[in-house]
């Protein structure tokens, strides 16, 4: 697995693989970060029951991103637009079973990356005129 650190790249083998065993430290980091991502994706829902909660959580499932990726403006502008999009068409919310599947499968859709595009070169447009004004 690649990473960086202070601008270098590093590769190391994976700690973990289907079937690991888990240390007691282990398994309570994972929980943890899964508490904190369930948390995050119930976030704003309001009167949910605990039923409603426990068959979310059952359903809930890491969905890592490759090794090295880091998101950068355009593809932040075109999750956001196919989060919209999905949540929209689908009903489906951050963090229900085929969330990250149906937000990968609409960025793929070339209407959206050039809505993307225009939207995110008007922001940068905006910023170059704000600056220039400032300087001049």
């Amino acid at each position: 697995m690649k990473f960086q650190v202070n601008g270098q790249e590093f590769s190391i083998p994976p700690a973990y693989h289907p079937g690991h065993r888990l240390t007691q430290a282990e398994a309570q980091a994972l929980e943890g970060l899964r508490l904190e991502k369930l948390r995050g994706a119930l976030k704003g829902r309001r009167g949910l029951s605990q039923a409603e909660v426990e068959a979310f959580a059952a359903r809930w499932t890491f969905e890592p991103k490759p090794a090295g990726w880091r998101e950068g403006e355009l593809e932040k502008e075109a999750r956001g637009l196919a989060e919209l999009r999905v949540g929209a068409e689908t009903g489906l919310m951050p963090g229900d079973l085929g969330w990250e599947g149906a937000v990968a499968q609409a960025m793929l859709d070339p209407q959206l990356k050039q809505e993307a595009r225009e939207r995110v070169e008007a922001r940068r447009e905006i910023l170059r005129r704000e600056l220039d004004a400032l300087v001049a």
